[in-house]
């Protein structure tokens, strides 16, 4: 059963440019994009571990349920239809498999492009900031960015 897109954006970081094009690699499961904010600061993000990752052009990109076109935010949810696929074809591949349940569907404008992954966590580094993990890894966490 496909759940509506809840998308939120996440606390504690300033937006970025629309003009921004990140530099993403991948590698040891790990997602890492290398990004500039609107105040000219270097932020490294890194999503781990990930699931699964889409590269989308502005063209085609559908943005779900009322967020904007054209991002400013990093967003994330716990609902969206690309994580009930995920979820439904590991439980086709694995019907005991539940590491789905701790997914996380990131979205980050990326130019004319969106990046969207699916993982557990973003790890974040800031120029002049502590550094951010969210969410965190006690199992208190209601789901929400401090």
């Amino acid at each position: 059963m496909s759940r509506a897109p809840g998308f939120s954006p996440l606390a504690d970081l300033p937006p970025l440019p629309r003009v921004m094009y990140p530099t993403v690699t991948i590698s040891d499961r790990i997602v890492r994009a290398d990004v500039t904010d609107v105040d000219g600061g270097d932020v490294t993000l890194q999503f781990r571990p990930y699931q699964a990752v889409r590269l989308t052009t502005l063209d085609c990109f559908l943005a779900p349920g009322d967020l904007p076109r054209h991002l400013e935010h990093i967003y994330w949810s716990r609902t969206s239809p690309w994580l009930d696929e995920l979820t439904k074809a590991l439980s086709e591949v694995d019907r005991t498999a539940d590491f789905m349940q701790r997914a996380i569907h990131f979205l980050l404008p990326a130019g004319d492009d969106v990046l969207e992954v699916v993982g557990w966590a973003i790890h974040v580094d800031r120029a002049g900031a502590a550094p951010m993990s969210w969410p965190a890894d006690d199992a208190s966490s209601d789901g929400a960015p401090a």
